[in-house]
């Protein structure tokens, strides 16, 4: 089945994203987050800039208010779970085939384990694409 937004044909998952993945996912980007800015309400507003949703909404879950929420923005982090995912798998496979031309000085052990973290990510998304 296939849903449309803005234009664009998206695949609708058939992955369960649950209010407390939402949640999780959304504190643990404010964490992130946190390690680059000043305070806590510019990592706020910066996870909610880049999710879709009010500066207010972020705060209240990295706060543990809220108990649930509306399909639409549960939907919108869900959204940017899959486009954080799919940025990290890019990196990878570039990171990967740089190291395997040669360009790179890291150990074996070190492709082993970002060729697992980019066959993982793969999983993933083909997951959240069904």
């Amino acid at each position: 089945m296939i849903i449309h937004r803005d234009g664009i044909n998206y695949p609708m998952s058939v992955v369960s994203f649950t209010d407390d993945d939402a949640f999780k996912w959304v504190r643990d980007r404010v964490q992130i987050e946190k390690l680059s800015a000043d305070n806590r309400e510019e990592a706020w507003a910066s996870v909610a800039q880049s999710i879709g949703v009010a500066p207010g909404t972020v705060e209240n879950i990295d706060r543990q208010r809220r108990k649930s929420l509306s399909s639409l923005i549960r939907d919108k982090i869900h959204e940017h779970k899959i486009k954080c995912i799919r940025a990290e798998y890019l990196r990878l496979s570039h990171e990967l085939a740089i190291a395997d031309r040669g360009g790179s000085t890291s150990a074996e052990d070190d492709l082993d384990q970002a060729r697992a973290a980019l066959q993982e990510a793969q999983k993933i998304l083909q997951g959240a694409r069904r």
